[in-house]
């Protein structure tokens, strides 16, 4: 993690216009072209949705915006970020894990379904790691193909600016499956443009398996 000179940063004005709102977030949802990805776990036996994380990070990891993190009132750069997800249990409660980067989609398969395995083995989940900033918080609704969400918060959250990312249940529209989608970000990091680069760059990636 390194400090921001945010007096180099094109958007300095925009973070002290929204730094100081009492709620500085926006929140974005969609329904995101998963065809491919899902065919390409398919066939590779992959899991979709550890899948699906690697593919996301490495797309969020790529945009500064998406790396901010704010400390005690200042803006740092936390270099690499890793996907913090609830996982459900068999009983339909759901317990954390934090999935960290890996130098190909295999491997973070493979690392992601040992962490799950030992986490529901030794019962020790339920671990929220709040001191931790390099960060996106993740969380899968696969009961509902929603259209729009509110989060849960403590009151702290504007005061650290992680993204949080909510998965839907995806399903069959035509020939292609679709996903829905909420990314949820503090204004005075990034705009909706990011938002959008992170989704144009993501569907690009995933058109390419």
């Amino acid at each position: 993690m390194k400090r921001f000179n945010i007096n180099r940063w094109n958007r300095k004005e925009q973070y002290n216009f929204f730094k100081d709102y009492e709620d500085p977030f926006f929140s974005i949802s969609l329904n995101v072209d998963i065809t491919n990805l899902y065919s390409f776990c398919k066939k590779n036996d992959l899991s979709f949705m550890l899948s699906l994380y690697y593919y996301m990070m490495e797309v969020a990891n790529s945009i500064l915006e998406f790396r901010l993190r704010i400390v005690n009132g200042e803006i740092y750069d936390v270099e690499n970020m890793l996907m913090g997800s609830t996982v459900l249990n068999k009983d339909n409660t759901f317990f954390f894990c934090y999935f960290p980067s890996n130098e190909s989609v295999e491997v973070y398969n493979r690392v992601g379904k040992e962490l799950i395995d030992k986490i529901k083995k030794n019962n020790s989940g339920f671990e929220d790691k709040e001191e931790d900033l390099a960060v996106i918080h993740g969380s899968v609704l696969p009961w509902l193909s929603f259209t729009s969400i509110k989060h849960a918060r403590k009151g702290d959250e504007k005061d650290k600016g992680i993204p949080k990312f909510v998965f839907g249940k995806y399903f069959d529209q035509a020939d292609n499956k679709l996903m829905p989608l909420t990314i949820d970000v503090h204004h005075a990091l990034m705009d909706g443009y990011h938002v959008a680069l992170f989704l144009d760059r993501f569907q690009k990636r995933i058109n390419k398996l």
